[in-house]
């Protein structure tokens, strides 16, 4: 009587781009061994990996807040006052959380130590990263005079920045890290 007899596929890589899957398999008649012929069937099968080829963003690394981030003020000369006032509520709010170090799992491509931002950080980076291009690239005049009328008396913003990476790991999917906060001051007005 002829049987077939298959051992479990071995496979070597989860979510690479492309695995190789080895088959070992046998085929001969039952009770003699001499038959018995050793076939290794090797097959090539391609996963559904796509590399990044864009920058990493925030909404990468934290996609949830998606909605806060398109509430915020444009970036815009004239929407510099409200990109302030939105700027010091959500520092009041970061004052209350702070992000915290943890320990980096260096086998999914993180750092020993890893920086947890909160939302509020990010969001205040989001605002502080807006105002600062305004300043960098409007006149000092121009800035002058859009926040002469509003009472906002502020000189300078200090804030921390986040820049994002992320780590392709095989066999586990994609991760994204944050960078250790970066402190930035912006001089909204002259000394």
């Amino acid at each position: 009587m002829a049987w077939r007899g298959a051992l479990a596929t071995a496979a070597l890589g989860i979510g690479a781009g492309a695995i190789l899957v080895i088959s070992p398999g046998w085929t001969g008649r039952s009770g003699t061994a001499e038959a018995v012929e050793f076939k290794p069937l090797v097959e090539f099968q391609s996963l559904r990996y796509t590399p990044k080829m864009t920058p990493d963003t925030l909404l990468d690394y934290r996609p949830r807040i998606a909605r806060q981030v398109k509430r915020l003020p444009p970036r815009s000369v004239n929407a510099l006052p409200e990109l302030l006032r939105a700027f010091q509520q959500i520092k009041a709010a970061t004052a209350k959380q702070r992000g915290r170090w943890i320990a980096g799992m260096t086998n999914l491509g993180a750092n020993t130590r890893e920086y947890r931002p909160t939302d509020a950080e990010l969001l205040l980076a989001v605002v502080g990263n807006r105002i600062r291009s305004l300043v960098r690239r409007g006149s000092l005049g121009q800035i002058t005079s859009v926040l002469a009328g509003t009472g906002i008396k502020a000189a300078r913003i200090t804030y921390h920045r986040f820049d994002f990476r992320h780590a392709d790991v095989m066999g586990a999917g994609r991760y994204f890290y944050s960078s250790p906060p970066r402190r930035v001051t912006v001089l909204l007005r002259p000394r």
